[in-house]
């Protein structure tokens, strides 16, 4: 059996997906291999990958369109590895790490760690996390390349084609919090995945979003953000007392700081960075401190709301959103004026 398994789905993106498998293939390790889910794309996604002979590389092509989450999932339901690799196509990865991240793995083995992330600023190899502090370090908005399971956990998660199917955040965020309630997860340092685009996003319009025109229904939108928030605590709320009061009083802390981050100064980096709005079909417009406020304060209405109408509304609750609104003020006050160039 392969040590890993890159899952990685694709949809009319050739030449990306192509310059990917590439780089992967380069690679003198023979203990991984590449899955590509090809989602019926209409390009000339088949022509190109089905050419490529390697007994690491595996193409799949759907005979009808499954949608982005279900084909990822069909990704991962095919890999052999020891450990799956999350990729989605528009993301570079480096082949000349993977011998690198295998050895990592290794070592993860060794600890029983089922949960991972590949994260290039990591200042150490490995980091390791457990109980409330893994379900808060793993559980957020991040991007899902990078994301690393083993296979026995992935596989042991009842349902997981449910929260492919109904999941509005991405849904490895459901699959992380069911593992590491069995094992720790680690954040990891390999250089495989840095963060880096294979394609000019100005040449093409976001797959998640279908190339929207309505700003405030994309992905990365406030209310879009308020509603995933809602399912980030549904998580924690639907384990009961499996950490206490005071555990899941810290994590509701620490995601609601992070929605207001979301709605306010990550919305501003958002909608000023050209290359960003290009991919998703949106004209670049300044946002004011004043809006940023007025997201802060409507997330903050609707999360109480929230809490309400589901019974989970406390004063505890109420003091944590209002220490959190405080230091998001100050923070904005002090910063709000900053312009985000592209990056």
């Amino acid at each position: 059996m392969k040590t890993l398994s890159f899952c990685i789905p694709v949809y009319n993106n050739a030449r990306a997906a192509l310059e990917l498998v590439r780089e992967l293939l380069g690679s003198q390790d023979e203990h991984f291999e590449v899955i590509v889910c090809d989602d019926a794309s209409p390009d000339n996604t088949e022509e190109l990958l089905s050419g490529i002979h390697d007994g690491r590389f595996r193409y799949v092509r759907n005979p009808e369109n499954l949608g982005f989450r279900m084909n990822w999932l069909k990704s991962l339901e095919l890999a052999e590895g020891e450990y799956l690799y999350f990729v989605i196509g528009r993301d570079r990865l480096h082949g000349e790490s993977i011998t690198r991240l295998i050895e990592l793995l290794e070592r993860a083995h060794s600890q029983n760690i089922s949960c991972l992330k590949d994260n290039w600023s990591l200042k150490r190899d490995i980091r390791v996390y457990g109980g409330m502090r893994a379900m808060m370090r793993f559980i957020d908005y991040g991007h899902p390349t990078g994301i690393i399971f083993r296979r026995e956990a992935f596989r042991s998660v009842h349902g997981r084609g449910k929260y492919y199917r109904t999941s509005d955040i991405y849904p490895e965020n459901w699959l992380m919090r069911d593992i590491l309630l069995s094992w720790p997860g680690a954040v990891i340092r390999s250089g495989v995945y840095r963060g880096e685009i294979l394609i000019d996003e100005s040449e093409r319009k976001s797959a998640v979003d279908g190339g929207t025109k309505n700003i405030l229904d994309a992905y990365y939108a406030p209310r879009r953000r308020t509603g995933q928030f809602f399912e980030m605590i549904d998580m924690i709320d639907g384990l009961g007392d499996k950490f206490g009061t005071f555990g899941r009083g810290i994590y509701f802390h620490d995601k609601f700081y992070t929605l207001l981050q979301a709605v306010s100064t990550w919305w501003k980096r958002s909608c000023e960075n050209p290359v960003w709005q290009s991919h998703y079909g949106q004209e670049v417009r300044q946002v004011t401190t004043r809006e940023m406020m007025r997201n802060i304060l409507a997330a903050h209405r609707e999360v109480r709301r929230h809490l309400r109408e589901n019974g989970r509304y406390s004063i505890l609750r109420e003091l944590l959103m209002s220490l959190a609104i405080i230091r998001k003020t100050a923070s904005i006050l002090l910063h709000g004026r900053k312009k985000y160039p592209p990056s």
